[in-house]
């Protein structure tokens, strides 16, 4: 473990003694985050030491199953690559109490970053773009639906019993849709603060349950 690395994470661990445990997160090419749930002492040892993880989590669909195609599957072996801690990602989970969680990032076997991890892909190409005197800004909306929770097999999505009035289309921009969601979008606002995640804007979408959080634009 670096000396820089050691003194983050034995801060870290000072000013939040109540953490128990972290979970360890790398994004697939979906966004969904895989990786594993450590204890303290296990969070010490992978930032020394690392830890393993498959490469075919860069191989997998949106419902975690794995696309041979992507050659990353069973048919080249399954390996696994080196995985290490990204200093200046823990933090605390603001909606689970007692568990912290930090980025890791893959390796290649030679050391390199992992080719298929779209993480390192950018920033190639924010790497390419320097010389040439350009910067990359992104900015991104979390667009979604809200439904009832509790469907059974085969039942259709349906709108939350706070929603139920909504049922026509075209209330693009509703006011009055907010203030019906407003308690849990301010709870993801809040959410969205404590973990540094630059959400300034809700907005309700054109179809009953849709909504829009807009994150600012961020180098």
């Amino acid at each position: 473990m670096s000396e820089p690395l050691k003194t983050e994470i034995e801060s870290f661990l000072e000013n939040h003694s109540d953490l128990k445990a972290f979970d360890l997160q790398i994004p697939d090419m979906n966004g969904v985050f895989r990786g594993k749930r450590v204890n303290l002492e296990k969070l010490i040892k992978v930032s020394g030491d690392g830890l393993f993880l498959p490469a075919s989590i860069f191989g997998m669909d949106v419902v975690g199953e794995t696309m041979e195609e992507t050659g990353l599957g069973i048919s080249s072996g399954d390996s696994d690559r080196y995985c290490r801690i990204i200093p200046g990602t823990m933090m605390p989970v603001p909606w689970q109490s007692g568990l912290g969680q930090v980025m890791i990032s893959m390796e290649e076997k030679d050391g390199s970053p992992f080719f298929g991890n779209p993480r390192e892909v950018l920033n190639l190409l924010l790497q390419k773009a320097k010389p040439h005197g350009f910067q990359w800004k992104a900015a991104f909306e979390l667009e979604f639906f809200v439904i009832e929770s509790g469907r059974t097999a085969g039942e259709k999505p349906k709108l939350p019993a706070f929603l139920s009035g909504e049922t026509s289309e075209g209330q693009l921009y509703s006011i009055s849709s907010l203030e019906l969601c407003r308690n849990w979008l301010e709870e993801i606002s809040g959410h969205c603060k404590a973990m540094g995640i630059p959400a300034d804007t809700s907005v309700a979408e054109l179809a009953p349950g849709q909504f829009e959080i807009n994150l600012n634009h961020v180098p």
